[in-house]
């Protein structure tokens, strides 16, 4: 699991210039966090070890859907 802060207070623009601000804790808190990520660049994939991502990367190129087919 991703360690993320329990709480979160975001500040940015809309379209037209206004400010706008969120705040969560909790599920919400983890999602505004999880999104903000993405804003920066960073992928679930990033904040895991070498170790786990490669193997991550190796289960996508096996499986990109992520299926498996159950006997």
């Amino acid at each position: 699991m991703i360690k993320r802060s329990d709480y979160v207070r975001a500040v940015g623009q809309d379209t037209e210039g206004n400010t706008v601000e969120f705040e969560g804790d909790e599920l919400m808190g983890r999602v505004l966090q999880h999104e903000i990520d993405h804003l920066h660049g960073k992928l679930l994939l990033s904040h895991l070890s070498s170790r786990i991502r490669n193997e991550a990367l190796k289960d996508l190129r096996e499986d990109p859907l992520g299926v498996r087919r159950v006997p």
